[in-house]
């Protein structure tokens, strides 16, 4: 079996939810609410560190590949499941916790990420958690394949 984690990824918000607040000051660019963790600054610094930390995979897209990939190389896929990890706190229990400094330790020096982005990229996981709005999804996908008996590479091919 080989559990295959997928990469980060924030899913498209639905037609009329979760819409930006209006600038302050139309033609600044600025924001009423740029310091808060749910806002346009700290939503692009979340989707800066998730695509910096892809880097850190060989092929961040492996699922979509990897079962006509297993029968091209002689196995037999059996099942494709998906083993999801849903964390709505942050705190020491949690998956997305304790890989979160692994994260903030891997992208600074990488995708134009500096080191003062990664810290307040954890500020903002910890602000969201006061605010009682943190919310981590990740998928994982599980293939069970095998060799089929007389196949290339069995025992009883050889």
């Amino acid at each position: 079996m080989m559990l295959c984690p997928r990469r980060i990824q924030r899913p498209p918000t639905p037609a009329g939810m979760g819409r930006e607040p209006e600038s302050a000051d139309p033609g600044s660019g600025a924001r009423p609410d740029d310091g808060e963790p749910n806002s346009p600054g700290p939503k692009r610094r979340a989707a800066r560190i998730a695509a910096t930390w892809n880097e850190h995979l060989p092929d961040p897209y492996l699922p979509r590949s990897l079962a006509p990939r297993l029968r091209a190389a002689g196995f037999e896929v059996r099942e494709i499941r998906i083993v999801p990890i849903l964390n709505t706190a942050y705190d020491a229990t949690t998956f997305s916790y304790n890989i979160a400094p692994l994260i903030a330790a891997f992208v600074p020096g990488r995708g134009g990420v500096s080191e003062d982005e990664a810290t307040e990229w954890l500020n903002d996981l910890a602000e969201l958690q006061h605010q009682g709005r943190y919310f981590f999804s990740v998928n994982r996908y599980l293939f069970a394949a095998s060799r089929p008996r007389g196949g290339p590479g069995s025992p009883t091919s050889l």
